[in-house]
């Protein structure tokens, strides 16, 4: 069955942090999609069209996978999402198809040199598959472009895997196809 409507929570607009977070529900009311080439589209079946869609408009999971750790973050601690749960024991859901981390990116407030690991598990720390590890050298931000699988059902969670970071954030951005 096909995604009718997405929901998530926005913690900042257009670079401004939100004092508190607002729920932002994408569907076909509220959803701009540029259909101009959509002309193109020639199949008849419903998972044409999410292929067609998928590889002409994209479908992003982000924003929504962001995880974070207020104070000092040392080697071993786990990033929280929204509302200060470990990511470890319930990470943000992946609820797309063909899911890929495309981009990585991390921020804190210190000059540090740290290595961040994103996995994969069922919950509550079970089934924990790390999927990609990459290492900020001596910066305050940094980014990373990816092409790594996520699994849909999994849950994604984040954990500084060496060094210390003060205030640590990092967002994910999936793709995939339309639909679950």
């Amino acid at each position: 069955m096909a995604t009718k409507r997405q929901k998530f929570i926005s913690e900042e607009t257009d670079g401004q942090e939100l004092e508190y977070g607002v729920e932002v529900s994408f569907d076909a009311e509220n959803l701009f999609v540029d259909n101009s080439n959509l002309e193109e589209f020639e199949g008849d079946s419903q998972q044409e069209f999410n292929e067609y869609v998928s590889n002409n408009v994209g479908s992003s999971a982000s924003p929504g996978f962001s995880f974070g750790r207020s104070g000092n973050a040392t080697a071993g601690s786990w990033l929280l999402r929204t509302g200060g749960v470990p990511s470890n024991k319930t990470g943000i859901p992946v609820a797309i198809l063909n899911a890929k981390i495309v981009l990585l990116i991390v921020s804190n407030e210190n000059v540090s040199s740290f290595d961040i690991t994103v996995y994969e598990h069922e919950g509550d720390s079970i089934g924990l598959t790390p999927l990609v590890t990459r290492s900020v050298i001596a910066s305050r931000t940094d980014f990373f472009v990816l092409d790594v699988s996520a699994s849909i059902g999994k849950q994604l969670a984040v954990q500084i895997t060496h060094g210390s970071a003060k205030n640590l954030g990092v967002d994910l951005q999936l793709k995939g196809e339309v639909g679950v």
